[in-house]
């Protein structure tokens, strides 16, 4: 068997983490090209994190389990090699960045993955400024990681892995807690990677708009960690959008061939539809690296064509109502510094603490009852400072804040959180059991409720968000996608009036995200307002009703989705990128006249599945 075309070949590969029974892979089989960008897609708990890890050592020696089968890299057999072994070779970007953080400052972070590769001094400072540049970062060696951004923090981490210069990189959603404009900016390095340097990358990524096309293979796993799919762009994308056998996958997709895919699944029964599947399936190319576009006008052109099909001649009008109701949250010319240390300088072994800093300065922001309302803005703009000031992590800040009328600062915190609930951006930071199950009654603890209603309601959530299997493990054991339903079952629970998720769809597959969302917009109808703190334009697009804009420590907008995007300047500046909805909506428009432009998905799919 020549090994030599594959950067990574899985052969036969199975593995049961230590005290569980049933195997979270089993028989796994697939290969990724070397020199080439591979796309892993699936499910969250799927195992794709699972197989990365065993592709790196992590698995066995760091996380215990029983294993089976063989892994290839570049034509050698390492299964079973140890982290250190395969360090300089195989680097691993994580979805969690601070997971992978072993020291304080930007610069030691790098340097200390040079030295255990025995880097020679004298090329450790030039490694590290490239590799910096390279993400983003350019002088912020000095910069302490703890008072980075999440955004920024995921930067560093990539950037520690690119300065060891592996020739295989795994990056495990190297973008999810990146602004727009720095996702665009990192798929665009991931393709330089490529082609420039000959990198074979494998990266798990939920976020594909702009980065389907510059995918060279994708290898598409379901919920039982079973490869449905593998091969180019050109023969795996049609199978996904056309193939009625593959419907029942859910995964990922930019959002207009989502779009596309939701309304071929809808009409499925309608022969016109069912034509029009087979003639695109017999356009599949070979089995090559070599595809055509799948871009916006890809989805324009099909979209025509689809609705040439059903004898659509002009698409519907859809209404957009919104409700009026009385402030509920409402800050009046907050301001709050930090006092940092100033760029990181050490002196004498301590930190030099530098003058405060202003991260927000005279906002003035109202949240209304019964609002779904998003908070946004570029990374450092000031949005997870905000939340502490709202949930008195903070008190030293200037200004007033008050919820349905009342001072907040007058109020206890568990009187507070009784009103206020935040889902956290990294769910690890609220669990506070080691027993998916307990960490549920957990949050029930000051309720007065039986034993038996208090189950009856943990019952309920785990059913709700597909936790069941998992409620006798430990939640810092789940996938990041279960986490992450973990951490808004808890939230839930206790009924608070007004819920504020920070990035609430990080690291959830497609299905879960939808269902996720659906629960919150179900919520929001039955009178609990919602707040997302999210760089996810297509939950803006799809879900929310106002949006709040953060720019540089000060709310620079406040209005409709719809208002934000038509404003070139403000979308520049908040470092946004408009959903692909916004332009395949205008673009349908020139095609139809007399439609009004839509933003919402779910509207899209609708004029067309169930035209007027």
């Amino acid at each position: 068997m020549s090994e030599k075309p594959y950067g990574v070949q899985f052969r036969d590969l199975e593995f049961t983490y230590s005290g569980e029974t049933l195997p979270v892979l089993k028989c796994l089989n697939c290969n990724f090209p070397k020199n080439k960008l591979n796309l892993l897609l699936g499910p969250s708990g799927c195992g794709k994190s699972t197989a990365m890890y065993m592709l790196n050592g992590i698995i066995p020696h760091a996380i215990q389990g029983v294993y089976q089968g063989s892994i290839y890299l570049d034509g050698e057999n390492i299964t079973g090699k140890r982290p250190q072994e395969l360090s300089g070779k195989v680097g691993f970007v994580f979805q969690d960045p601070e997971s992978q953080f072993c020291t304080f400052t930007v610069e030691d972070e790098i340097a200390f993955g040079l030295e255990n590769i025995n880097t020679p001094p004298q090329k450790i400072s030039q490694r590290i400024s490239d590799s910096l540049a390279m993400v983003g970062l350019k002088n912020s060696e000095k910069l302490i990681i703890n008072n980075l951004s999440g955004g920024e923090k995921q930067k560093v981490a990539l950037a520690a892995v690119l300065a060891m210069e592996p020739d295989t990189i795994i990056l495990d959603e190297p973008t999810a807690n990146l602004d727009p404009a720095s996702t665009c900016e990192v798929f665009l390095l991931l393709e330089k990677l490529v082609k420039e340097q000959g990198k074979t990358l494998i990266v798990i990524e939920h976020k594909l708009d702009g980065f389907l096309d510059k995918t060279d293979y994708i290898v598409v796993m379901d919920q039982n960690g079973v490869v449905r799919l593998e091969g180019g762009l050109n023969s795996v994308l049609p199978r996904l959008l056309f193939d009625p056998d593959f419907d029942s996958l859910k995964v990922f997709l930019p959002e207009h061939l989502l779009i596309i895919r939701n309304i071929y699944s809808k009409l499925s029964e309608c022969q016109a539809i069912r034509d029009l599947r087979k003639e695109e399936l017999a356009e599949v190319g070979g089995d090559n690296l070599n595809h055509h576009g799948y871009g916006l006008d890809f989805g324009v052109k099909t979209l025509k064509r689809t609705a040439t099909a059903l004898g659509i001649e002009q698409l519907p009008v859809l209404g957009h109502s919104r409700r009026t109701a009385k402030p509920l949250l409402v800050l009046e010319s907050v301001g709050f510094s930090y006092q940092k240390a100033g760029a990181g300088k050490l002196f004498g072994g301590g930190l030099k603490k530098s003058a405060s800093r202003d991260i927000l300065d005279d906002i003035d922001l109202t949240i209304n009852e019964g609002d779904f309302a998003a908070i946004l803005g570029p990374n450092g703009a000031g949005k997870s400072t905000l939340l502490n000031l709202i949930f008195q992590i903070e008190t030293s800040y200037r200004g007033k804040i008050t919820l349905g009328g009342k001072d907040i600062r007058t109020l206890k915190r568990q009187k507070l959180y009784q009103h206020l609930g935040l889902v956290f951006q990294n769910p690890e930071w609220q669990f506070v059991t080691n027993d998916v199950e307990q960490e549920l009654l957990y949050s029930l603890r000051n309720l007065e409720l039986s034993d038996q209603q208090k189950n009856k309601k943990v019952q309920e959530m785990l059913r709700t968000f597909h936790l069941e299997d998992e409620k006798g493990q430990s939640p810092f054991l789940l996938s990041q996608g279960q986490k992450r339903r973990l951490s808004v079952a808890a939230m839930l629970l206790t009924g608070q009036k007004m819920l504020f998720l920070d990035e609430p769809t990080y690291g959830q597959d497609y299905q879960n995200q939808l269902e996720l969302m659906e629960l919150m917009k179900n919520l929001n109808q039955n009178g609990i307002t919602i707040v997302l703190v999210t760089h996810d334009m297509s939950l803006v697009a799809d879900y929310v009703d106002t949006v709040h804009l953060l720019l540089d420590g000060k709310i620079g907008f406040s209005g409709t989705p719809e208002q934000l995007f038509a404003d070139d300047d403000l979308v520049e500046e908040g470092r946004l990128l408009r959903p692909v909805t916004w332009e395949l909506s205008r673009k349908l428009a020139e095609h139809f006249p007399g439609f009004r432009p839509l933003i919402s998905k779910e509207k899209i799919i609708k004029v067309f599945s169930e035209p007027a």
